[in-house]
């Protein structure tokens, strides 16, 4: 039932900005963006990313109607250290429960490429499921600033789309296809900014669905843009929000940070390649990666 925890427009991308958004092509629209965030250089240069922040988590499948309101499962904080240049992350959670049962959770979740590993308060480490490892992947992908340049380096990957409605505004948007999943990103007009990134679910209780990620109070990290909240909702119901204390890039890992006990590690299994997954967030993300997940109940539908 949880769900799964950039500054100046160079001149030869003058008149690709002054094009009208209907006009563009998705790569057009991509381009411009990383651009407003910094660009492609300046978001690849960290090479570690630690973030400490604030998370609050509501489900909505625990209400007593289908429209009725979230439930409020409780307030979290939580230190994201990822490093870049290997792909893995592990997020150190502290979670003020308040539902289903009031208590306070602390646990540590590390992802790599091929396996995942679930840490108790205690130390003991356990694998992480496949589900809930390609749960994460999708997760860390949608929240990930290289999420954009990545998609430059293979441009068969991005597709234009019409434009997309969030709320009341009518977006620019692109569709883009990885190996954790196809993303839909909207784009702020004005700033060309990502201001949606959002993925097709099949909700076993609303159905076809929108799972958002909302992306707001951009600020300046290490000579680029980074959203320091992150507002995930489905089909316009807030059930998560991350709020961006502190994004540290480039510091020094503590060496144990990944240490991972080879009989656990021989147990673990790599990412489920057809899972039911909805939800789960690289410093790329911002902890959106860990938060576990009512999102494994949703199969992912694009």
């Amino acid at each position: 039932m949880w769900r799964i925890l950039v500054p100046t427009v160079a001149l030869m991308f003058g008149a690709t900005l002054a094009v009208p958004a209907a006009a563009q092509s998705g790569a057009d629209l991509v381009r411009a963006s990383v651009v407003a965030q910094g660009g492609a250089a300046a978001l690849s240069a960290a090479k570690t990313t630690i973030i400490k922040g604030e998370a609050k988590h509501w489900e909505p499948g625990q209400s007593y109607s289908p429209t009725g309101e979230a439930r409020f499962l409780g307030d979290s904080t939580y230190t994201q250290t990822v490093d870049n240049a290997t792909r893995t992350a592990r997020v150190d959670w502290d979670r003020d429960m308040k539902y289903p049962f009031v208590e306070r959770l602390k646990y540590s979740e590390i992802t790599a490429p091929t396996f995942g590993i679930l840490i108790d308060d205690k130390g003991a480490q356990q694998p992480m499921s496949s589900i809930r490892l390609a749960a994460h992947w999708r997760e860390r992908e949608r929240a990930s600033p290289r999420l954009l340049v990545r998609a430059l380096d293979a441009p068969d990957s991005i597709s234009a789309l019409p434009d997309q409605k969030i709320g009341d505004r009518s977006l620019p948007a692109v569709s883009i296809k990885t190996r954790a999943g196809t993303f839909i990103v909207l784009f702020d007009r004005t700033t060309h900014l990502p201001a949606v990134i959002r993925t097709r679910d099949a909700d076993n209780v609303y159905g076809d669905s929108n799972y958002d990620m909302i992306l707001s109070d951009w600020k300046d990290v290490g000579g680029t843009k980074r959203a320091h909240t992150l507002s995930f909702q489905l089909n316009g119901m807030e059930v998560q929000r991350l709020t961006l204390k502190e994004v540290i890039v480039n510091a020094p890992i503590p060496p144990n940070t990944f240490a991972v006990n080879d009989e656990v590690k021989a147990k673990a299994k790599t990412a489920a390649t057809d899972a039911p997954i909805n939800g789960c967030c690289d410093a790329c993300s911002s902890a959106a990666s860990s938060t576990a997940t009512r999102s494994i109940t949703r199969r992912a539908v694009a």
